[in-house]
């Protein structure tokens, strides 16, 4: 019915292609941007620590293998009503650990399961 009202010749674009687009750009232009930014400081960095063209390579390598992880990621720290954020401080020689939990006991074995895996 509603494509009789539609001039001959013109089709509807269906609005998952819409979303599809959207998303691809947005992925471009995050990890486009990182990709672009690092090629930047490759030559900073193979001066600075004596690195070869495999060394910053492998850097790049490690930033592609790691985008799924990324995407995939909020969905595994954010299971069970627990949510876990480790992050090293930008001012300190520390890496911060938070750790979100409405079961205390969960949280304080977690933060000792935390705490060795970082003095070991």
């Amino acid at each position: 019915m509603l494509s009789a009202l539609r001039p001959a010749g013109q089709e509807h674009l269906y609005y998952g292609w819409k979303v599809l687009a959207a998303l691809f750009m947005a992925g471009f232009m995050v990890y486009g941007g990182g990709l672009w930014s690092f090629v930047l400081f490759v030559l900073p960095l193979t001066q600075e620590f004596h690195w070869n063209r495999a060394a910053t390579g492998g850097l790049v390598t490690a930033f592609w293998l790691s985008a799924p992880l990324i995407l995939l990621g909020g969905y595994g720290i954010d299971v069970d009503d627990v949510r876990l954020l480790i992050r090293p401080s930008g001012t300190e020689p520390v890496v911060r650990v938070m750790i979100e939990s409405l079961d205390e006991a969960f949280v304080n074995e977690f933060s000792q399961q935390v705490q060795n895996f970082f003095l070991v």
